[in-house]
């Protein structure tokens, strides 16, 4: 998978994580927390050339 597809995928499982977020489900929030927090980690991981330059 290219550099793009790949901050694709990550784009779009954001907006599926927000989808939840917004459903305001106690159930759903603790399991959104954790992709969230996943997804992030795979960002930084994939991406440690632009997350050196930002902090």
């Amino acid at each position: 998978m290219e550099k793009l597809d790949r901050i694709k995928d990550i784009k779009l499982k954001a907006l599926y994580i927000e989808r939840k977020v917004m459903n305001n489900r106690p159930e759903e929030m603790d399991a959104a927390e954790q992709e969230l927090e996943t997804l992030r980690d795979r960002f930084c991981d994939e991406n440690k050339e632009f997350t050196l330059h930002t902090r």
